[in-house]
Order: structure tokens, then C-alpha cells, then sequence
């Protein structure tokens, strides 16, 4: 999971959230959006996260991707009441807070159009037994995202308790489904394979530079890689 870094909200969703405004006994939300409002919207979600899931890091497009609320459209008694310790405004109206865009990700089918049984992203996180917990670890906070970390086998974890239960609980990150935790192992291997060619031909003295060139490049590339998150984390490691 990597910071992600808002753009301004695409002008099929002003345009839209202005018409419903007008419409009389039709309710200003996300349900009433048009279909190719909410497709306008996942091509500007997708865009700003460099194709890439906000959870997973798997690669998504603007035909499999799907918007997600971090701030759930449907909040129960429950998640208000635990939403109300963690900083955030738990009686937050939750119709205008549908069509905020700061409160939209792009995300994978996190296995539910697959039937995969074992769920990940927001379909584990919507999943009964999660979907009245809030989300503590924030893609759109810098603070939360610094506590995110990851291991040399593909875990993604963190030292805050309730960071770490999102991350392996609410969004099953570590989940089998997909091999997630092999293909973060797999991308990080890679990397590592370029850093040793580069320093074998340059010599081990250009490893730092090598590596805060890598992660510029990553970090400004319009399609990020596939797991970027372990990419950025290993190479802020290698450059101290």
C-alpha cells in the first residue's frame, strides 16, 4: 500500500452531484449516480493511482476496476460508534460523503467476480463479520501509510495493532488468494536482481544513488509497477 496523492474530482462527477442537487424527490447519493458517471469517475480513480489497486497493489484498469468508499455509503450504529475513537467525525452525513471524491479508491474485484473463497480488499472488508469495523490504515494519509511494512517473504504488517489487523484482517493482504504474499517476494526478488547487476558493473559505491533514482522513477511513474508498496519500502531500506 502506497500514499496516494488526490487529484481534483473529474467534472462528470461536479456535473452530476449538481443535477441531483436539482431533481426534486431524488435523493443526492451515490446510488443515483448514472453508470457512465461512476465509469468517468474509475478512469480518474485508476489514473491518479497508477493503475494499480489502493489495497493489493494488483494491477487493475478502468474495465475490472471498481470504486470504493473509505468512508462506508452505509455506515451501521456499530461503525459510527467505533469510528468515533479514531479521529473522524463518526456522524458524518453519509449521502454527501458518497459522492466526495476524497473518499473514493479504485480497487480489484478483491475476488468476488472470480468466486474466489477467500476474499481480499474491500470484499473482505465487506465481507459480515468486517464490515462494521473502520478502517484505521489511510491510503490517502502519509502518517498512516509510514507504519505500513512489509518482510523479506512478501508480509505486509505493521508495529500499530490496529494498522496490523487491517492490513492482515479487514483487507486480507496475506491472503493465499491470489498469491499475494509470493508476488510481492517475486517483485521484490527482481529488484534485487537489478541492484546487484547495477553495483556488480558501476560497483557497490553507486548502490545509493541507484536506488533513490529507482525510487523516483517508481514514484513518478505514470503505471506503476505491480506491488509497488515492498518496492518503495525495500528501496527507502537500501538507501540509509
Amino acid at each position: 500500500m502506497i500514499f496516494i496523492k488526490k487529484r481534483s474530482e473529474p467534472r462528470a462527477l461536479s456535473d452530476a452531484r449538481r443535477v441531483l442537487r436539482q431533481t426534486p424527490d431524488v435523493v443526492c447519493n451515490y446510488d443515483n449516480l448514472p453508470p457512465r458517471t461512476r465509469r468517468d469517475i474509475v478512469g480518474s480513480l485508476v489514473a491518479e493511482q497508477g493503475e494499480i489497486c489502493a489495497y493489493c497493489m494488483r494491477r487493475i484498469s478502468v474495465q475490472d476496476a471498481r470504486i470504493e468508499h473509505y468512508l462506508v455509503r452505509h455506515p451501521s450504529d456499530t461503525y459510527r460508534r467505533q469510528l468515533s475513537g479514531s479521529g473522524v467525525r463518526a456522524d458524518y452525513d453519509a449521502d454527501t460523503k458518497s459522492l466526495d471524491y476524497r473518499n473514493m479508491l479504485a480497487v480489484c474485484d478483491g475476488g468476488s467476480d472470480s468466486g474466489q473463497p477467500d476474499r481480499t480488499c474491500d470484499a473482505a472488508r465487506n465481507a459480515d463479520r468486517n464490515k462494521d469495523v473502520p478502517l484505521k490504515v489511510d491510503p490517502l494519509n502519509l502518517g498512516s501509510i509510514a507504519q505500513v511494512r512489509y518482510r523479506n517473504d512478501g508480509t505486509v504488517w505493521s508495529e500499530d495493532s490496529d494498522i496490523n489487523r487491517d492490513l492482515d484482517k479487514l483487507l486480507n493482504l496475506n491472503s493465499r488468494a491470489f498469491s499475494l504474499k509470493e508476488n510481492r517476494r517475486g517483485a521484490l526478488a527482481v529488484l534485487s536482481k537489478k541492484l546487484e547487476d547495477h553495483c556488480r558493473t558501476h560497483g557497490p559505491q553507486s548502490k545509493r544513488n541507484w536506488c533513490d533514482k529507482m525510487h523516483k522513477d517508481i514514484s513518478n511513474a505514470t503505471q506503476k509497477p505491480e506491488y509497488v508498496g515492498i518496492l518503495l519500502w525495500k528501496l527507502g531500506k537500501w538507501m540509509k
